[in-house]
């Protein structure tokens, strides 16, 4: 295989947990050729990353930069032939349940609701039968009688991460179990090293915390209970939220999708910006109440909308992926008002949108009402609440020279009225 230790490969995912995977990847040393997702959230972080990102895996020529290893993750669209084909090496599929036994689409929550006693993920190889490949990697995990859908769902995202870990590990050392969904034996592909020799664990098998009788632990009860804490704190405020959702109308930059923070800011104005603050918290403040004004002045409404994504969310970050990175935030924006004034006011609204519990993202499939609205972090542009200047993202995110112009006025005239400011 070429490039053994540095494979190349792409991978296809639609949610936040395709950076997880990612994440996990690039810790390894993969060469990722691209990530393919529909989400701009996700394709704004890879820009970030210098990585070459995909709406659609029709994007790609598979022809002319095919890859090592092609990872699709949680995914819903097809994957013709001549895609495998390309993959030199292997291409490898995420199913959320325990294969052979439940192929097909949300299984883990079709578990839960048949009220089945266990559930488990899979990641096996992907060929042109749909779920039917040889496994790589399964672990299953108990339904309790009380299990929603969503806990179920939470106990597999868990899974997933953590097998996908492994998945990759063993990859790079070139050994692993490939069993057939036909038989209940495995296959034995290690490349002359084995886990496994005349039924007993080899020294390999050992490192890896791999023994006879094995069982892969599912998530602690303290872990669910924490979890269904924190789901039951989020109900308390989730009426209020679909409200804001339904009403949320973002104004529209008339320039191409963007990531407002920080980074963008040349390190001189980083430095004004800083000198206006109260303290380093106000300081993503002052670049948001700069950036409603340069909206207000665009699109000549005086109530703006955007999307932003707080840097402090008081979730565990195991959690994180369940629950919404980026809120609405609606300001009415007066031109006779000054930049300190207005600045006041953006600090108000952000306090009182930080008191709400942050919603799960699976509210979108329960509230039929919201089946029309866009999520937040889908929109075009959005503003990050970073309080570090990280000059390396600078490049990434460059913002419109109107808009730093428009901030250096504001700064230096920070109590005269925005409307005599040019």
């Amino acid at each position: 295989m070429k490039n053994i230790n540095h494979p190349s490969c792409y991978i296809i995912g639609h949610n936040n947990i395709l950076l997880e995977f990612v994440e996990i990847l690039l810790a390894r040393s993969f060469s990722i050729k691209g990530i393919i997702s529909p989400s701009n959230h996700i394709q704004s972080w890879a820009n970030t990353q210098k990585i070459k990102s995909f709406q659609s895996l029709y994007e790609v020529d598979w022809e002319k930069n095919s890859a090592d290893y092609l990872f699709n993750t949680i995914n819903n669209e097809f994957i013709p032939t001549h895609v495998l084909q390309s993959i030199r090496v292997m291409a490898i599929n995420f199913h959320d349940a325990p294969l052979s036994h439940s192929a097909g689409s949300y299984a883990t929550s079709r578990a839960s609701g048949n009220g089945e006693q266990a559930s488990g993920i899979s990641w096996h190889i992907f060929d042109e039968l749909t779920d039917g490949g040889d496994i790589l990697k399964q672990v299953s995990f108990p339904i309790l009688p009380d299990e929603t859908a969503l806990s179920a769902n939470m106990k597999s995202m868990e899974k997933v991460i953590s097998t996908f870990s492994d998945l990759v590990i063993v990859i790079l050392e070139n050994f692993y179990l490939r069993t057939s969904q036909s038989s209940p034996q495995p296959r034995n592909f290690t490349r002359g090293k084995k886990i496994v020799e005349n039924g007993e664990p080899t020294p390999i098998a050992e490192n890896l915390l791999i023994s006879a009788g094995f069982v892969s632990q599912s998530p602690s009860t303290a872990t669910l209970q924490r979890f269904q804490k924190l789901s039951e704190q989020s109900r308390t405020d989730e009426s209020k939220w679909v409200e804001m959702l339904i009403r949320f109308k973002p104004t529209a930059p008339t320039f191409h999708a963007t990531v407002v923070s920080i980074h963008a800011l040349p390190l001189k104005l980083y430095a004004q910006c800083l000198y206006s603050s109260r303290n380093l918290n106000d300081l993503p403040l002052v670049l948001l109440t700069a950036w409603l004004i340069y909206l207000y002045r665009l699109d000549g409404q005086t109530q703006i909308s955007v999307c932003v994504r707080p840097q402090e969310v008081n979730i565990p970050r195991q959690f994180r992926p369940l629950f919404s990175s980026y809120l609405p935030l609606t300001v009415n924006v007066d031109a006779h008002n000054s930049f300190a004034q207005l600045l006041e006011r953006v600090r108000n609204k952000y306090a009182a949108l930080m008191e709400y519990k942050p919603y799960l993202n699976d509210i979108w499939q329960r509230y039929p009402e919201l089946s029309e609205i866009i999520p937040p972090e889908q929109h075009a542009c959005r503003i990050h609440m970073d309080t570090e200047h990280d000059l390396s993202k600078q490049a990434a995110n460059p913002l419109p020279e109107t808009f730093l112009t428009l901030l250096g006025q504001l700064l230096f005239n920070v109590t005269r009225p925005t409307s005599d400011i040019f």
